[in-house]
């Protein structure tokens, strides 16, 4: 194999003609009819099955992180709640008592001093009582001494059994939580599906939740002319089409390249970008908009601050494209490699 390639390389500089070499990578490369879509959108389920009892979220609200969305219905799982607590302060209550463990003490020295009294009677004067007598006095103590560790142990089973009724309330309150629909992530509520008095199974979507402030840009590269590693981790420059011709421009980063090529040797990618609101502290950029992406494969990337110093351009500002550097991107022919992408 390496005479062949040597022989082929000779025959060639003997002929005048050029030794193939691998093509350098551009500057940059413009990927056309790009795709805005949501990171996260979905639908927010129901865990346990009930009626709708409550519903806080209404389209086109803002919402946090863990903020409440709605709640089923949770009368039955309160009610079961407060007899576990009663069971708790019950169990509590018994554990904290020594009551019953002091009672046993002066039992068990009663006793004591009973036996000690008869049996010192028999030494002055013998058989004033019974052996038998003495047997059962003495037994009558170490009866009672039994009995200050049974209320001791008694005591301990008291205290379990509150940690038991105490991970029973905890138990009925996770249920009340199923029941309440929480925000996953910061975002715009989009759609409600469900109304209040409603049946909500397992699973049933209720209220479909947007995140606005982070997307992802999709685009396909040639597949024989870039592979993963060439754009992977790279910045990038996305200009989106806005309404009535307006542009803007947002920094990103392009996080993934598929190792797989589709038909038509087209290679997947996608980038990310932070979303930037507009006065009104709607969202400039949204989802399924049309853009082009510049894929920065050299030198410094574009800063970040150089689209927000200038954030939408009008129609009549777009006639020419550029990067956020000022360098002109050309729409190459195939047969322009270094910044095509066709």
């Amino acid at each position: 194999m390496l005479m062949s390639s040597l022989l082929t390389m000779t025959l060639a500089a003997a002929l005048g003609q050029a030794v193939p070499a691998t093509t350098p990578l551009p500057s940059e490369v413009l990927v056309e009819n790009c795709k805005i879509v949501s990171i996260y959108d979905q639908e927010v389920p129901g865990t346990d099955a009930g009626v709708l009892a409550s519903m806080e979220a209404k389209e086109g609200m803002r919402v946090k992180k863990d903020q409440v969305l709605a709640k089923t219905d949770t009368r039955e799982a309160d009610a079961q709640k407060k007899v576990k607590e009663a069971e708790v302060a019950i169990a509590e209550e018994k554990a904290s008592s020594d009551i019953a463990i002091r009672y046993a003490t002066s039992s068990s020295k009663v006793a004591k001093a009973t036996y000690e009294k008869a049996d010192m009677a028999n030494r002055g004067s013998k058989n004033t009582v019974t052996a038998v007598d003495i047997m059962k006095l003495k037994l009558e103590w170490e009866k009672a001494e039994l009995g200050i560790e049974k209320e001791r142990e008694e005591q301990k089973v008291a205290q379990l059994t509150a940690g038991g009724k105490q991970a029973e309330v905890a138990a009925v309150e996770a249920v009340v939580e199923r029941r309440t629909l929480r925000a996953p992530y910061d975002g715009v509520v989009v759609e409600v599906k469900k109304r209040v008095g409603e049946w909500v199974a397992p699973g049933d979507g209720v209220v479909r939740l947007v995140r606005i402030d982070r997307l992802r840009v999709h685009g396909t590269l040639n597949s024989s002319l870039f592979s993963p590693g060439d754009v992977e981790g790279r910045r990038v420059t996305v200009e989106v089409q806005l309404p009535r011709g307006a542009t803007v421009k947002v920094p990103g980063k392009l996080v993934f390249a598929s190792p797989v090529v589709d038909v038509g040797g087209k290679l997947p990618v996608y980038a990310e970008i932070d979303n930037r609101l507009d006065e009104s502290g709607r969202p400039i950029v949204r989802h399924g908009l049309n853009a082009t992406m510049t894929i920065h494969l050299q030198g410094e990337a574009p800063a970040a601050a150089a689209a927000e110093n200038n954030p939408v351009k009008p129609a009549s500002a777009t006639s020419s494209t550029k990067t956020s550097t000022g360098n002109p991107v050309r729409r190459a022919s195939a047969s322009s490699p270094r910044s095509n992408n066709k």
